[in-house]
């Protein structure tokens, strides 16, 4: 069964614009770097309240969430359509282990990234939700790849982790190539070792022997 990944914007009733997202987005960072030295990275939408027209006064009680926005340097449109494809085959799912907000919009504003999803409330895992996260990622694991799948996020493009510089890694045309460019890696890092290893044995060995026992 095929399954589309394409990123096609939803029009959510009270939800703004793009341009009035991101302008939110960035106060809402700025605002918390000021208090908090540390920037942010997601945003939850409310709409505005709005006045009772019969009494004047503000309607009881915050407005529910309307979206989470997630942003940022490092968000990508490839982690969009990643996010789609795996809401897609929950959907297809009649026990799915697990919940994925559905996409509504996403874009890139020049080194930024942006992600427009459903909201969904929940509480932090703990040590008694063990069983329920094998489970989610036992059906990870499991999950087919898409029909013109490649190495990378779904559609394609550059990885993104800590294993390579600037967390972005290149694109790889086969498994092969990546295969060997990791394997040169843990070499690289293997040589480092047995030179920091030799290093530290000379220096004991140069210390007298009162010194090396403190």
């Amino acid at each position: 069964m095929s399954i589309s990944a394409e990123i096609i914007p939803r029009a959510i009733p009270g939800l703004p614009s793009r341009e009035v997202l991101a302008a939110l987005c960035s106060a809402h960072s700025s605002e918390h770097f000021k208090r908090h030295r540390t920037r942010l990275s997601h945003f939850i939408y409310r709409p505005p309240k709005r006045r009772n027209f019969l009494s004047f006064f503000k309607s009881r009680g915050t407005p529910e969430p309307l979206a989470l926005i997630k942003f940022g340097s490092h968000v990508t449109l490839g982690e969009a359509r990643t996010q789609v494809y795996v809401f897609q085959r929950l959907k297809c799912d009649p026990s799915p282990p697990f919940r994925v907000a559905e996409v509504y919009d996403a874009w890139e504003d020049r080194l930024t990234g942006f992600i427009v999803m459903e909201y969904i409330p929940g509480l932090a895992a703990t040590a008694m939700d063990g069983p329920r996260i094998a489970a989610a990622i036992h059906w990870l694991l499991a999950l087919p790849p898409p029909d013109d799948g490649r190495l990378g996020p779904v559609g394609g493009g550059p990885m993104r982790h800590c294993l390579w510089r600037d967390d972005e890694g290149p694109t790889y045309e086969s498994v092969e190539r990546m295969d060997t460019q990791i394997n040169n890696v843990r070499l690289f890092l293997s040589s480092l070792l047995i030179i920091f290893d030799t290093l530290n044995t000379d220096i004991e060995i140069s210390r007298p022997y009162s010194e090396s026992i403190r």
